[in-house]
């Protein structure tokens, strides 16, 4: 399965940005980015170089490299291509590739140490009983146990999430599909709504800025970046949004008449200045830093909180095995002296 944010893809795409400003051709420049690749990837840009050859368009082209590219990723490179900023809108979209993958570099590393915890923990709770003379069975039985159950949660954390990174977000006419159940709980649970909220601001400004960027009216940048979220109460907003501008309507005051708490009003006054000073683009690229630093702090903090959790819970099972190995052998004693008592 390829990575969305693989960093040869990355490379790529740099290479394509730079051969294009070196004024090389587009079809040459695509064969010697395929160069950096190998496999199918190197397969999708040598299918991009032939397309180009034929004099196909910017849409065909990019159909090849679906496989690498996300729908919005392609929107974004075909509304470059057709306003000629095509080797701008490849240069921000290389920086946003590598701010993502840089985010969830950050992510997984501070999840290195609560997965350690867990692991030495599971070896190191049982001990006490096979230390007063437990089954050697029965201790590796408590060591596979917990073990076993938090593999089974990873797992499923990591297939629920690329499921939802990979699950299609339009209808086959290409609207956007309506918000799921799973949409609404994601920004309703007290963290995971703070966590998702953030990712979404961070996505909906990257995506919108890099469109306006590129040349793309607001009418079309709106409906575009609601076909690319990957939380449904979004895209069904942005759809609402994109219609209030076909209308004729500003942006930033169409978000404030959101009530379900989607836009924070910091992000919808900053909206609204950078639509008044027409430097909307800028502002959404700002916006968009600031979510994500936000939402990779959170993930961070959860991290940080999740091993003293996991010490919390190894410490009370010692008190428990040391309180029931005391009262194994302080009871005898007792029963004995009530005997002698008698």
């Amino acid at each position: 399965m390829t990575d969305s944010l693989d960093p040869v893809v990355t490379e790529a795409l740099r290479s394509w940005q730079i051969q294009l400003e070196s004024g090389i051709p587009s079809s040459e420049a695509l064969i010697l980015c395929a160069e950096l690749l190998r496999g199918s990837e190197r397969n999708c840009f040598l299918r991009a170089a032939e397309r180009t050859t034929n004099g196909d368009g910017i849409h065909e082209i990019l159909k090849a490299l679906s496989p690498l590219l996300s729908n919005a990723e392609r929107a974004i490179i075909a509304a470059g291509w057709s306003t000629g900023r095509v080797e701008r809108t490849l240069q921000l979209l290389v920086k946003q590739r590598e701010l993502w993958f840089e985010s969830r570099r950050r992510i997984l590393s501070k999840l290195v140490m609560p997965a350690a915890t867990l692991f030495i923990a599971s070896f190191v709770a049982p001990v006490p009983a096979l230390a007063a003379g437990g089954s050697v069975i029965v201790y590796f039985l408590s060591v596979a146990l917990p073990l076993g159950i938090a593999t089974a949660v990873v797992v499923g954390a990591a297939l629920f999430f690329n499921a939802r990174a990979r699950a299609p977000v339009v209808h086959a006419d290409g609207t956007p599909l309506a918000a799921s159940n799973v949409d609404r709980i994601m920004l309703r649970w007290p963290l995971i709504s703070h966590i998702e909220r953030q990712r979404s601001l961070a996505e909906f400004g990257d995506l919108l800025s890099n469109l306006l960027n590129a040349g793309a009216p607001i009418v079309i940048a709106l409906q575009t970046t609601a076909c690319a979220m990957r939380n449904g109460c979004y895209r069904t907003e942005l759809a609402r949004l994109s219609t209030n501008a076909a209308r004729g309507f500003p942006v930033g005051p169409a978000l404030r008449e959101d009530n379900s708490g989607l836009w924070p009003r910091e992000f919808c006054a900053a909206v609204t200045v950078g639509e008044q000073s027409g430097e909307l683009d800028a502002t959404l690229a700002r916006l968009a830093i600031a979510a994500r630093d936000r939402y990779i702090r959170a993930i961070e903090t959860f991290a940080e909180w999740l091993p003293r959790f996991i010490y919390g819970i190894v410490v009370l099972f010692l008190l428990w095995i040391i309180y029931k190995m005391a009262v194994m052998y302080v009871s005898p004693i007792f029963d004995q002296l009530k005997e002698m008592g008698a």
